[in-house]
């Protein structure tokens, strides 16, 4: 008899025939267990919905336009619980608040999905946790060599500097990042450097209080939007979201410089393109290097990429390295960095 898979991919997601769950969902299921809160990985409609005990507080933001029944079970980091004989835990990801790599054990094999995550420390969240495993289903969204990520504290340094020549110039300073998980974490790395109060866009407000509620340190901030039509935003720092970038809500600002923070900054044919004057390679997922040194610590016997299509980097642990490896099918967009 064929032995059954721990981990596959069906029409719904990333599933656990044993267990009779679901990770990450893209479709409505009865159990979906959460790695993160973005929201390519956390869908509308299932009816049980288990996360991080730190995550929490995001996921039930994000649920609350949902017309759906559903319930929230939440764990604390390295608490292990059981599913239909599944043994199950979250582990510090590194990605944002919350993030978990997620633990299963059964019929003696262990297998650990990372969901996203990143190496370097971030003052956001817990720092990322090597697990060791037989099966890794890994992410793989900057799994090419041209993705190495500068040191992280030194980008925002310059990213530091940066500003700081705007204010000469008397010219606002606009970050561009992610509502959820970059915008946190840019306020606190300039939390770091500035006591000066920071503006910040309506979608990044909701979640900052979460941030703060789960005792992240953050540094006071205003709306872009409660100022009056005659507030003079020169020499201050303002955080939007990528989505306000052409919209009217730049009206406001007579003079200013715009930067992007992402790890797609790697590439500066991407900086061009969206049209921003600068950008800072500051991303929250691993780099080539990362990936690599991943796996090679995890002792896996077989790596599964099953966070992000790349048959480049699937094709690397392969011929390169001698893995066995596999690609999951999968719906998830990578757009947040």
């Amino acid at each position: 008899m064929r032995e059954q898979s721990l981990v596959t991919s069906d029409d719904k997601g990333i599933y656990c025939p044993p267990g009779d769950f679901h990770i990450d969902p893209w479709g409505k299921t009865k159990i979906a267990i959460i790695t993160h809160a973005h929201s390519d990985h956390l869908r509308l409609g299932s009816g049980t919905y288990i996360c991080t005990s730190p995550s929490r507080g995001l996921i039930e933001h994000r649920l609350r336009n949902t017309d759906s029944p559903y319930v929230i079970k939440s764990y604390d980091y390295d608490e292990t619980f059981q599913l239909n004989g599944v043994s199950v835990s979250f582990h510090p990801a590194g990605h944002i608040l919350g993030s978990a790599q997620i633990r299963l054990e059964y019929g003696g094999k262990v297998v650990v999905l990372t969901g996203d995550y990143k190496r370097h420390n971030d003052p956001t969240c817990q720092s990322f946790v090597q697990l060791s495993a037989d099966i890794l289903v890994t992410e793989a969204t900057f799994g090419l060599p041209i993705y190495q990520w500068p040191d992280p504290q030194l980008e925002f340094d310059k990213l530091y500097h940066w500003i700081l020549r705007n204010k000469e110039e008397h010219s606002a300073s606009i970050l561009f990042g992610y509502s959820l998980g970059k915008a946190q974490r840019i306020l606190a790395e300039l939390h770091k450097r500035t006591d000066e109060v920071i503006f910040i866009h309506g979608a990044i407000h909701d979640i900052t209080e979460i941030y703060r509620d789960e005792g992240i340190d953050l540094p006071q901030t205003q709306f872009v939007v409660e100022q009056d039509d005659h507030f003079d935003f020169s020499d201050r720092i303002v955080i939007s979201p990528p989505s306000a970038f052409r919209s009217n809500y730049m009206n406001r600002f007579k003079q200013f410089n715009s930067a992007f923070t992402s790890g797609w900054m790697r590439v500066r044919g991407r900086r061009r393109m969206g049209g921003y004057d600068t950008g800072f390679v500051v991303s929250d997922h691993a780099d080539w290097n990362s990936l690599i040194d991943t796996v090679i610590r995890s002792q896996a016997n077989e790596v599964y990429v099953g966070f992000t299509k790349n048959p480049t980097f699937v094709r690397y642990l392969r011929e390169e390295l001698g893995y066995e490896t596999r690609q999951l099918d999968v719906k998830f967009t990578g757009e947040d960095d």
